[in-house]
């Protein structure tokens, strides 16, 4: 089984793309956030969904006791945080559990898919590679690039305004 158009290259082939697509994920997720419609496609702890960082860089703690990495928004708000937990709470995961509890509290889930954004998109929400490029080679100010983007105001990395540490 191969990808079409590739006849020859066999699963070897597959595997080393589909690794290096899986390998950019972090990358991904970095100039992308999520606007929260059911919550089935959105990583609870690696999307940023809420605020200006992911859950696992807000709430650190936390996110060290966590045993069920990839739950969705959805299986969390539905299961409940504490089932994605290792017993024994640190005081410090202890406190940030009780902050992320009063943020579910307040979560409500629709019916519509989760939308993604980024400010390095066109407003047919395709990835501009060049513009990416570009801000990682010069070491683009983040603001001036989400600042000149085509269409309505699009959500910046957040954590510094350099690219290259945008997580």
């Amino acid at each position: 089984m191969g990808l079409p158009g590739l006849r020859g290259h066999g699963n070897e082939y597959t595997y080393t793309l589909c690794k290096a697509l899986r390998d950019l994920l972090p990358a991904y997720r970095c100039i992308t956030r999520v606007q929260l419609g059911n919550g089935h496609t959105t990583d609870f702890w690696e999307d940023i969904w809420e605020g200006e960082v992911s859950m696992s860089n807000a709430f650190p703690a936390l996110y060290s006791h966590v045993i069920k990495p990839g739950a969705t928004v959805n299986e969390i708000a539905d299961q409940g945080l504490l089932s994605s937990l290792a017993p024994r709470l640190s005081s410090q995961a202890t406190r940030e559990l009780q902050a992320v509890e009063e943020l579910l509290a307040d979560l409500v889930l629709t019916e519509e898919e989760d939308v993604r954004t980024s400010c390095f998109e066109s407003g047919e929400h395709h990835l501009h590679s060049s513009q990416i490029y570009r801000a990682s080679v010069h070491r683009t100010e983040m603001t001036a690039i989400c600042s000149n983007s085509s269409g309505a105001a699009m959500p910046h990395p957040a954590s510094s305004s350099l690219v290259g540490s945008w997580c």
